[in-house]
């Protein structure tokens, strides 16, 4: 479990006892708004600008020792989920119209945003993709 804490770290809890597990902090002290875990092991956070940090280091593939030269001659030891950390770490900045990031929740393959206009953001494996806003239903007269 994952809990964000009032300087900008991230603890780590054990789901049935609450214990802490770790803790990651964060290059300087801020507000979250959110934590969520990436399929790779990687913990993110929304501090309350709408900024997001990667905190921590992925857990490495079961087996996976090879990195650099390595990764590029054999795929199969390659990092597969650096492509979604970098576009996550990035997506603040490509927010379209300039919203700020509001929310965020982990996905199975990868994280969704809620940004200041009311819109969902997903980031996945494989793809970007944004939901314009719902207008809210009209209450009529009765």
């Amino acid at each position: 479990m994952l809990v964000g804490g009032p300087l900008g770290d991230v603890r780590i809890l054990d789901p049935v006892t609450a214990l802490p597990q770790a803790r990651l902090s964060g290059a300087e002290p801020r507000g979250l708004t959110a934590v969520f875990g990436l399929p790779d092991g990687s913990v993110g956070a929304l501090d309350e600008w709408g900024a997001v940090s990667l905190l921590g280091e992925p857990a490495p593939a079961p087996g996976a020792v090879a990195s650099g030269l390595l990764a590029l001659v054999d795929p199969a030891t390659a990092d597969v989920g650096k492509d979604l950390r970098d576009v996550v770490a990035a997506f603040p900045a490509d927010v379209p119209g300039g919203a700020r990031l509001t929310a965020a929740c982990a996905l199975p393959d990868g994280v969704a945003f809620g940004d200041d206009l009311g819109r969902v953001h997903l980031l996945v494996q494989g793809g970007r993709f944004s939901a314009p806003r719902h207008p809210a239903p009209s209450r009529g007269a009765g």
